[in-house]
């Protein structure tokens, strides 16, 4: 499958399951909102989770999207912190639209500490 077909499949679906790498090898899977910009995925997470936990340790992910059709994409990520809380605003918009009181959000991404995960895609397959 292309990967542009793909992330145009995220973007329309948002909303996936997150798959990355524990310690221990074992996989770990989270439902997430992701949002498809610039031939890569979004997704914002507090940094003290798992998953960014693993993914600082070891870049490898994979994300599903869908039940039939279904689309999965993996690649490599990488943990934005530089210019928040603008990067997440806009991976916001892209995921959900406007938010009702930007000033609330931004305070809510400082207390969650959050930050964006933006995934490179290296091969995406599906049906």
């Amino acid at each position: 499958m292309d990967i542009d077909e793909a992330l145009a499949f995220a973007q329309e679906n948002k909303r996936g399951i997150l798959g990355s790498v524990n310690a221990d090898g074992s996989p770990h899977l989270v439902p997430v909102f992701a949002a498809a910009k610039d031939g890569r995925l979004l997704v914002s997470t507090p940094r003290t989770t798992v998953k960014a936990r693993n993914i600082a340790r070891d870049p490898r992910v994979t994300m599903a999207f869908g039940i039939r059709p279904w689309v999965a994409i993996a690649g490599t990520a990488r943990i934005v912190t530089d210019d928040l809380p603008a990067r997440l605003r806009e991976y916001y918009k892209l995921a959900s639209g406007e938010h009702p009181d930007w000033d609330d959000y931004d305070r809510a991404m400082v207390r969650e500490q959050r930050v964006l995960l933006e995934i490179t895609p290296e091969r995406a397959y599906g049906s």
